[in-house]
């Protein structure tokens, strides 16, 4: 999504829409080239939010779910003023900073950090469960990549 310095929402940068057309084993998943892959998504997505950026001379944060938090994704090579917001899915061992050599798990750094906010939402009642509330802290991090051998 595009947005204003004030906030103000411009529309979407790019999205793209698919169904699966079969499920992948997992023991397969390393042979298949990440371009064939349904992950590729992510990382096509960063790339046109990248071309954005280039034209436009403007910050950009790419946000995925928790299927974003996959190496490629992180791997990619990005230019100034990308960024990536990333509900994080793995427990991996990150930098603890982008220049320190000393590292972490992403667990631990998240936890470790000051919290955000909290917000309180409601969940609706599903068969035989009353509605509830439930209050999320949302916490974040910069952190550093480790490269995959």
């Amino acid at each position: 999504m595009c947005v204003s310095d004030e906030g103000i929402p411009f529309g979407l940068i790019h999205q793209k829409v698919w169904a699966t057309s079969h499920k992948n084993h997992k023991k397969d998943r390393f042979l298949i080239p990440l371009k064939d892959k349904e992950s590729y998504r992510w990382v096509e997505s960063l790339k046109l939010s990248d071309d954005y950026l280039f034209l436009y001379e403007r910050f950009v944060i790419t946000m995925t779910d928790r299927e974003g938090d996959i190496y490629d994704l992180l791997a990619t090579e990005r230019d100034w003023g990308s960024e990536l917001l990333i509900r994080g899915h793995h427990n991996r061992r990150v930098k603890k900073n982008i220049e320190d050599k000393e590292t972490s798990s992403l667990w631990q750094e998240i936890r470790s950090s000051s919290p955000g906010g909290d917000f309180t939402i409601t969940l609706r009642r599903v068969s035989s469960h009353d509605d509830r509330e439930a209050t999320l802290t949302l916490r974040w991090k910069k952190l550093g990549s480790i490269p995959f051998l």
